[in-house]
């Protein structure tokens, strides 16, 4: 009887993980395809409609996903980079720190995703001429790179330098 029991209950289990599974890999592919045409809009120059695809991203990402996902802090990044190419800089740096604040929640501070959204936010920092605050995330980030992952070949390492050498 208890075989019997445990069997029903493996079965049950399983169809259970396989339906939440399944609408988890829908989600991505839907998320995944939005960001590539908000990426593709973006490089046709079409910002407003790339903004578009990248909303629907982060909504279905948030809903279907949860805020601490990574393509919900993906979507987040990306906001930023449109929002600041539009001028919109409070947008901007309102996606930027919700996508560094996350990282750091999900993440941590020590990984290459979180550095970064602080790349970002520092180029955004600089444009609006916060020098000291720019200055502040590139230094905190390279120390990570150096210190932390002892990796000076990391891409976002290189934007680190270039931008401080920049200020």
């Amino acid at each position: 009887m208890k075989l019997i029991f445990f069997l029903i209950f493996f079965q049950l289990h399983t169809i259970l993980l396989y339906s939440q599974n399944h609408d988890s890999i829908t989600a991505i592919r839907q998320v995944d395809s939005f960001k590539l045409m908000g990426r593709e809009m973006a490089d046709q120059g079409d910002l407003g409609k790339s903004l578009e695809f990248l909303l629907k991203a982060q909504k279905i990402a948030g809903d279907k996903l949860g805020l601490s996902s990574e393509a919900y802090i993906g979507c987040c990044d990306n906001l930023g980079i449109v929002n600041y190419y539009l001028g919109n800089f409070e947008e901007a740096e309102k996606y930027y720190l919700e996508a560094k604040n996350l990282g750091e929640k999900v993440y941590g501070k020590n990984h290459p995703n979180y550095c970064g959204s602080m790349v970002n936010l520092a180029i955004l920092y600089k444009g609006k001429g916060l020098f000291s605050q720019a200055e502040s995330l590139y230094l905190e980030a390279i120390h990570i790179f150096e210190f932390d992952f002892k990796d000076q070949t990391h891409p976002y390492y290189f934007s680190c330098l270039f931008g401080l050498a920049n200020l």
